[in-house]
């Protein structure tokens, strides 16, 4: 028998509970929104009530945390680091410092099937895998028991995910680590993996070919433009952006597909963990910093973070900036999304039984008559 270890409502998959579980009795299970929950198994469990408390204690602060956070514009001063980037690159010249004094880094990759899981890598030439936005909820798995592995041998981690992620990491390993450095990012909130996975069967359907790869926010048509490009097998391309492409309308126009903690998350303004926040820094048009290509939020929050920071700023172009400024551009650094306007169980209902463009039709009916 299997029992959930929260209510869905407060569960954000983080995976914490199963990567602190001993006795391996703690798994995560899809429900019928795409996304994934903690559940006990029974006859494994000897009820040490490990995997309550490592979720009740994900909101830690970092113990050196800096009294007031340093605030940053930043973009690299690699051109095809940018282009290659969902920001300003900033990532990848984190990444890089950690790869090259031979340590590991941990962020969101894509599967063959085009969904998300967390991975280590431990060279520049796979740090391609880890770049760019995924656009929906990355699986952990057992992340954070590989991240503690190669913290123990003394090895540099730089892990980057959601703040709940982060959260999840600090509160399984328990204790802080001077080699690990975190990086999140400010989260609007994690799309369902079965949306895009219905997302992507209805494209390749429609092109009759096999996806090769998937490009959220690409920049051929500029940063602002929020362009998907996705390749096919044949040679064709799907370019639209984000106004026209209906998975990032979902999304960012009728918050559909967002997991159901998003919509009261704990992990916003100060509740943030990591030593890094990162994100899009929205609102400097028409300034040096804004040439369309992608410039970065970067906010230092603990000295480690201000000394890995300092690490790269010979090669970035940088201003420093207020939280004010940041908040303008981004409000989801602070509150929560609001609720989605349309019956989400309906629409997973629809999405099941008639397919995505019948969902997308619904969804934005339905948002249309409850705006009325």
């Amino acid at each position: 028998m299997a029992d959930f270890i929260t209510e869905a409502a407060k569960c954000t998959g983080c995976g914490a509970c199963v990567n602190i579980c001993k006795k391996n009795a703690v798994r995560m299970i899809s429900k019928n929104n795409g996304f994934q929950y903690a559940v006990t198994d029974s006859e494994k469990c000897i009820k040490c009530g490990q995997c309550f408390a490592v979720c009740k204690r994900r909101k830690q602060t970092p113990e050196d945390l800096s009294d007031s956070p340093l605030v940053y514009a930043m973009r690299s001063d690699n051109k095809e680091t940018r282009i290659h980037s969902t920001s300003g690159g900033i990532f990848s010249e984190l990444a890089e410092c950690i790869l090259k004094r031979k340590g590991r880094v941990a962020g969101a990759v894509y599967m063959p099937d085009w969904s998300a899981e967390h991975r280590l890598i431990r060279d520049s030439e796979s740090l391609e895998l880890l770049r760019r936005s995924k656009y929906q909820q990355s699986r952990t798995g057992l992340i954070y028991r590989e991240v503690k592995e190669v913290l123990d041998k003394r090895e540099e981690v730089l892990f980057c995910g959601t703040p709940c992620q982060v959260g999840g990491l600090k509160a399984f390993l328990g204790k802080e680590y001077k080699n690990l450095f975190t990086c999140d990012f400010i989260c609007r909130g994690v799309s369902s993996p079965k949306i895009f996975a219905k997302y992507i069967e209805d494209l390749r359907n429609t092109y009759g070919s096999d996806i090769t790869y998937v490009w959220m926010k690409n920049k051929c048509r500029g940063w602002h433009s929020l362009t998907t490009v996705i390749g096919f097998s044949n040679g064709e391309e799907y370019i639209e952006e984000g106004a026209k492409d209906s998975y990032v309308q979902l999304y960012l126009k009728h918050n559909a597909g967002v997991r159901e903690s998003c919509y009261h998350c704990d992990f916003k303004g100060e509740n943030h963990g990591a030593d890094i926040t990162l994100g899009d820094f929205w609102g400097l048009s028409g300034t040096e910093l804004d040439d369309n290509l992608g410039t970065s939020v970067v906010i230092c929050r603990t000295r480690k973070g201000r000394r890995l920071v300092d690490e790269i700023k010979g090669h970035v172009l940088y201003q420093e900036k207020r939280l004010e400024d940041v908040k303008r551009g981004n409000p989801c650094l602070y509150n929560p999304i609001g609720e989605s306007m349309a019956d989400q169980e309906e629409f997973y209902n629809i999405l099941e039984r008639e397919g995505y463009q019948q969902a997308v039709r619904w969804i934005a009916e339905a948002d249309r008559w409850t705006e009325k």
